[in-house]
């Protein structure tokens, strides 16, 4: 194990556990060997030997026999694995995988030489990383095409897969989630019923925690597939007709067969090993294992900046943006790129990685002369051909004008006060002019920092709480109005092209919004809320207020589902 919670190898026991059921009078054998008998439930703790793929046969016998085959893969005694500079998995005990920039699997080949049948898998992604096709080959290059799909999609549900004519394969219907939203908990818990073409619908019974246990045929009311699963989610008995063909297993996410790794949007998951091949997007912000599943231990940190969250850098500047002029999907992009200076895993993080501290310099702590830069940079990104758009220095424009009022008294006067100067952390202090309290040694997890925790600024050890919205509305109602504003001047430059609204107008949506009080962002990671959690700290209700269509991201969700 590597001090980045990077396995380096495991030993693998040459054991593998057959269970399933079958009648409770038949005698019933595992490759000819006898097993253990409860009811109607069997099991055998089957010897196969390491670096194999073996078969397997059960047989259950009751005045004639039936037999049913299939294979196992078993590592070699000690399975190693190495990991790229970004943290990605390329190579385990069966697989190579491949990653693209943006750190999504989009190639997975069986190793030369081990055991099994080749294969070779490659994956493709929309704008949003939505993997909209995956294709099965039956050789490491070339090869004859075994399997294609292709995924069509609402939000993050998947609504039907076509193969590669554009046929339909199976469609599928949802309604709420976990969340008691559509697709507030990622849909975990949401999947209605499946529909194989030509055929008629099997509908989902779920446990508590939305795994999908059993699907039930509409036309006729009896059982069409039964799932188990084992602590980390692995497959320990599947059967029915449907059980199959029915790829949304456990948390009600995709299971690719060639592979049984689950896809869940952001991440694929293994539950042979119980990890993700791939690190976590948000970093160790969602705890210090970035690789572990269910049951980590979260961080307990404390946030350092105090900053507005994504609720007002993502959430209500997208809001503002369309009420502007910004057309809903620039109005997205706005929105997105205000936030990213805060996103986890990216490379302009603002928050944990030291190699971008100049990003807390540049557009965290700004004096009024910085922010006058920023604007004219913005504008300066308005051009009229929207491939040379520059939305990422709109984004941090308009990420470091929200802020400034973050860090403000609220007095309205425009005289922030903000650090004047360059952010050096751990080595000095800012000098808030806002009622200062007793230094914090430490309070933001650098050697040597001491920052003031001021009231209205949210620093040291009370985190976040200080700078909600709902703590000081007055201050964030100027906030909405400045930033309104500004989003006006930049639409028209930008040629928004749809019509725009007054502040009268949507200032009661604001109102409610900024009054809402919904827990910080930190505190979710410190009290580790499960993902069944409806409201998830009270921010989907929250954005919901500005735009009932509004639901929290998956990128800001994912924290819940580890």
């Amino acid at each position: 194990m590597r001090c980045l919670n990077q396995w380096t190898l495991r030993p693998v026991p040459a054991v593998v556990d057959i269970l399933g059921n079958g009648n409770a009078t038949a005698t019933v054998t595992v490759n000819g060997q006898s097993t253990y008998r409860k009811n109607e439930y069997f099991y055998k703790a089957l010897t196969v030997g390491n670096g194999v793929y073996a078969s397997v046969t059960v047989s259950a016998t009751s005045g004639s026999t039936v037999n049913q085959s299939g294979s196992v893969f078993v590592p070699a005694a000690t399975e190693t694995y190495t990991p790229d500079a970004d943290g990605n998995l390329t190579q385990d005990g069966r697989w190579d995988y491949t990653w693209d920039a943006e750190n999504r699997l989009i190639v997975m080949k069986t190793r030369s030489g081990i055991a099994g049948p080749v294969r070779r898998l490659e994956f493709e992604y929309d704008c949003f990383g939505r993997r909209i096709r995956k294709r099965v080959y039956d050789a490491l290059s070339g090869g004859n095409l075994l399997l294609e799909r292709k995924f069509v999609y609402s939000g993050w549900n998947v609504l039907a897969e076509m193969d590669g004519s554009n046929n339909l394969v199976r469609s599928y219907a949802w309604g709420l989630d976990l969340s008691g939203t559509s697709q507030g908990a990622g849909g975990v818990g949401g999947l209605l019923y499946v529909k194989p073409a030509g055929g008629v619908a099997h509908f989902c019974a779920y446990d508590g925690n939305g795994n999908v246990m059993a699907l039930v045929d509409g036309a006729t009311g009896n059982s069409s597939a039964e799932y188990e699963y084992g602590a980390f989610g692995e497959t320990i008995r599947m059967t029915g007709t449907l059980a199959t063909a029915n790829p949304f297993r456990l948390s009600t996410k995709y299971c690719d067969d060639e592979t049984d790794f689950y896809y869940y949007g952001y991440r694929y998951y293994n539950p042979s090993t119980g990890r993700w091949p791939s690190r976590d997007p948000i970093g160790e912000r969602g705890g210090g294992n970035l690789y572990g599943f269910v049951g980590n231990d979260p961080v307990n940190f404390i946030d350092p900046l105090g900053l507005y969250e994504v609720d007002v850098h993502k959430y209500l500047t997208q809001f503002l943006a369309e009420k502007a002029g910004f057309c809903s999907p620039k109005a997205f992009k706005v929105g997105e790129q205000t936030q990213a200076l805060d996103d986890p895993g990216s490379d302009r993080d603002a928050m944990f990685d030291g190699r971008n501290l100049p990003n807390m310099e540049n557009f965290h702590f700004v004096n009024q002369g910085r922010l006058a830069e920023l604007r004219k940079k913005a504008l300066a990104g308005c051009v009229c051909k929207e491939a040379q758009r520059d939305w990422k220095a709109i984004g941090e424009y308009l990420h470091a004008l929200e802020d400034t009022y973050a860090h403000s008294t609220g007095k309205g006067d425009r005289n922030w006060d903000y650090y004047d100067g360059p952010l050096r952390m751990g080595v000095n202090v800012p000098s808030f002019t806002v009622i200062p309290a007793t230094p914090v040694s430490g309070a933001i997890g650098f050697p040597g920092a001491d920052i003031h925790a001021g009231y209205n600024m949210g620093h040291g050890a009370r985190g976040h709480q200080p700078d909600q919205t709902w703590n000081d509305p007055a201050k964030a109602m100027k906030m909405a109005e400045m930033l309104f504003n500004e989003l006006k001047d930049l639409a028209k430059s930008c040629g928004g092209g749809c019509p725009v609204s007054t502040w009268d107008a949507i200032k009661p949506n604001v109102q409610s919004f900024v009054g809402f009080k919904a827990d910080t962002y930190t505190q979710w990671y410190r009290r580790g809320v499960a993902v069944a959690n409806a409201t998830f700290g009270g921010y989907n209700q929250k954005i919901k207020l500005l735009d009932p269509a509004f639901i929290l991201d998956p990128e800001y969700r994912k924290v819940f589902a580890k």
